[in-house]
């Protein structure tokens, strides 16, 4: 939105374009939306539900973003969360699909340097030995016998 008045509200589209619409013109193509924390729509669903990919964002919040939607779920990353300063500085210079397709990159990156640190029950399943571990005697707790 570039201007809001009374009379006219002025959109400016992706490719450049401005128009200016009344506000009845404007309110039909609107409809409600609602925002909630990830904790508070554990168990709801939407038709649509759109997230935040923030840098901070764990695994498994996404997970439940993901799953929230009936019909779809968009996600959102801001670049400046993904881009270094420099980067930022020409981005205005970037196509578009360029800039998008970068920061996407960098969102996965980040996301699968998370998955892999997540204990998951294949993991937890796995024969794990550490050489540096003293040894249980026979007979003691955990090892299977008592006397």
């Amino acid at each position: 939105m570039t201007r809001a008045g009374r009379d006219r509200v002025g959109i400016r589209f992706d490719d450049g374009r401005e128009q200016a619409l009344t506000p009845r013109v404007l309110l039909r193509h609107l409809d409600y939306g609602y925002a909630a924390t990830i904790h508070k729509v554990k168990g709801q669903t939407s038709a649509v539900h759109i997230a935040s990919l923030g840098p901070t964002k764990d695994v498994a919040s996404l997970y439940v973003s993901a799953s929230r939607a009936r019909e779809r779920t968009l996600f959102v990353a801001d670049a400046r969360d993904y881009l270094t300063d420099q980067e930022m500085r020409t981005a205005s210079q970037w196509n578009p699909n360029d800039l998008d397709d970068e920061v996407l990159d960098r969102v996965h990156k980040v996301l699968a340097a998370r998955v892999e640190q997540i204990d998951s029950p294949s993991r937890a399943l796995r024969p794990y030995w550490d050489p540096n571990a003293p040894m249980p005697r026979p007979g003691a707790p955990g090892m299977g016998m008592s006397m």
